[in-house]
């Protein structure tokens, strides 16, 4: 608990904040592979911890500096609660009890096993993000088991294993007609959120296009990197590599450490990897890159250019 004295919250209804002077959370979720794993021990009632200390409530943070308003969720007191952290504002997420939720015609309902961090939960901690109104169920990048499958669900059973991408084509939009289905106008309106939680419901039209079973020698945790990695293959199927090109990756970040291992699994020994931070530039060469780079753009392109015979990446 941060600061001596401080008053431990309820265990239904935990808060941690992120203000000025409360910075500890954001290594936490800047860590793609930091999870929420229910029935485990993550920071005592908060659910949440960074190097084994749990952090402060947002009820203490305001004492000390932070001014943010929130809204809280309506709590339940019955018998078929799940927990399900809420991010309310930026930098304050709510661990509340919520009614369990039953899947409608064509919707499963999964319960959480992994959950992973990506940039945009990040950006949605910091500072919010204009498709994503708060208060809202946080964490979209997950895998599970099948806890309950609604009418007409007929691939998917109750205890089958599953990873998953969050969204799912209209398939009757403008672009869903011209097989421009990642350009579909109501994707982001029915994305799956609430990964931090114990279950999440999956709406027909994601469960139709993309949830998929979990091979048994595949780990939950490693299932949940389906959807960025799928980012990475669909990106790399646009440009044709061989296995003598020379590939740069600009960036050290998590996206850039995937498009490593797919390149590597494709036969390239040369790929280097470009970045600011030195710390995350190091992570490149323990997955695969063959040479790492920390600095400004401009002397990483005279690099590879001496390094190609002037023939560039």
């Amino acid at each position: 608990m941060a600061g001596e004295g401080a008053r431990r919250p309820d265990a239904q209804r935990s808060r941690v904040w992120l203000g000025a002077s409360v910075r500890a959370p954001a290594t936490f979720l800047a860590r793609r592979g930091a999870q929420y794993a229910p029935g485990t021990s993550h920071g005592g009632a908060h659910g949440l911890h960074r190097d084994g200390a749990s952090l402060g409530a947002c009820a203490w943070a305001r004492g000390h500096g932070a001014s943010t308003s929130l809204t809280s969720w309506s709590r339940t007191d019955t018998a078929t609660a799940v927990r399900a952290h809420i991010l309310q504002a930026p930098g304050c997420i709510e661990l509340l009890e919520l009614p369990e939720p039953q899947p409608g015609p064509g919707e499963i309902v999964v319960r959480i096993r992994a959950a992973l961090t990506c940039g945009t939960d990040l950006k949605m901690f910091l500072r919010g993000h204009p498709k994503f109104p708060t208060p809202t169920p946080f964490g979209h990048e997950f895998s599970g088991v099948v806890a309950a499958v609604g009418a007409g669900v007929a691939l998917w059973h109750e205890g089958d294993e599953v990873m998953l991408a969050p969204t799912g084509p209209c398939l009757s939009c403008y672009y869903c007609m011209r097989q421009q289905e990642n350009l579909c106008e109501t994707v982001i309106e029915t994305m799956v959120l609430g990964a931090y939680g114990d279950y999440v419901k999956v709406p027909a039209r994601t469960v139709r296009a993309n949830v998929y079973r979990k091979p048994k020698h595949l780990s939950f945790d490693k299932a949940a990197l389906l959807e960025p990695l799928s980012c990475v293959t669909h990106g790399l199927e646009e440009v044709p590599v061989r296995p003598d090109d020379t590939a740069v990756i600009l960036g050290a970040g998590a996206i850039a450490l995937l498009h490593v291992l797919v390149l590597r699994q494709r036969g390239l020994s040369n790929v280097w990897v470009v970045g600011r931070s030195a710390e995350r530039v190091r992570f490149a060469t323990l997955v695969g890159a063959s040479r790492v780079l920390a600095g400004d753009l401009r002397s990483a392109r005279q690099a590879v250019l001496e390094a190609t015979e002037g023939r560039g990446a």
